[in-house]
């Protein structure tokens, strides 16, 4: 009852501060646009000062705008239209295009080699999971490359993999990043996080899917934490 109603209350929160912030950050961002275009030519002493001002202004309103749009997503959850769907189909094109974008990390999958497995549930909210789940593979990875500046050793990798186990579709994101701290079962509560750049909504906007679909998340840690694995379990309902 009290994680519900903290829950409900940070749910509140997320819908003001994107209400209060939201507005006022796409003219900041064309204004510190139009500044660096319209009198950039004509400044000639402290020319870099100015450059790497405007350029602060534009990141740092990026950030919030991601920021806040992840206040909204947690805010105003949509509720799930179920379908029969094909999910191996759904996240082989997932993976497609996480391949495409991270032609440097090795990532594998077991999805072509296994049965098809179908379900009742929300399309967009299943590849909206694997999303959050994929962006914290992939900064879980790069932190640890940071952290080993000058090794050679280090390379990322990334399994994804389904699984049809007691009457339930695994879903297993595994990777060789940093891994989860001792106390993570409190990481699917909204804004705690592990990484320093995570909004700390990911997991828990995941966690809502998963409760919406009578589902559940798993955490835990590779032996010795040797990066993480997330399974998510999807009841499998064919009537």
């Amino acid at each position: 009852l009290i994680k519900i109603q903290r829950s409900a209350a940070w749910s509140d929160i997320a819908r003001r501060i994107a209400h209060e912030i939201k507005n006022p950050l796409t003219p900041i961002q064309l204004s510190a646009d139009r500044l660096k275009h319209k009198y950039l030519k004509n400044i000639k002493q402290d020319r870099d000062i100015f450059i790497n001002c405007i350029d602060t202004i534009i990141r740092q309103v990026s950030t919030m705008h991601r920021m806040v749009n992840d206040f909204s997503t947690f805010a105003e959850m949509p509720r799930p239209i179920f379908q029969m769907i094909n999910i191996n189909e759904i996240i082989i094109g997932c993976i497609s295009m996480t391949k495409l974008a991270n032609k440097e990390i090795t990532i594998t999958s077991n999805l072509t080699k296994i049965k098809t497995i179908k379900l009742k549930a929300d399309p967009n909210l299943i590849n909206q999971a694997y999303n959050n789940l994929i962006k914290n593979s992939l900064n879980s990875i790069n932190e640890k490359l940071n952290a080993k500046t000058g090794k050679q050793d280090y390379k990322g990798k990334i399994s994804i993999d389904i699984f049809n186990k007691n009457n339930f579709c695994m879903l297993v994101i595994k990777d060789n990043g940093i891994g989860l701290p001792d106390d993570k079962e409190y990481l699917t509560e909204p804004y705690i996080s592990r990484s320093v750049k995570g909004s700390g909504l990911g997991l828990a906007v995941v966690k809502k899917i998963m409760q919406d679909h009578n589902g559940h998340i798993e955490l835990e840690n590779n032996k010795n934490k040797n990066g993480a694995i997330i399974s998510l379990l999807f009841p499998i309902n064919l009537n």
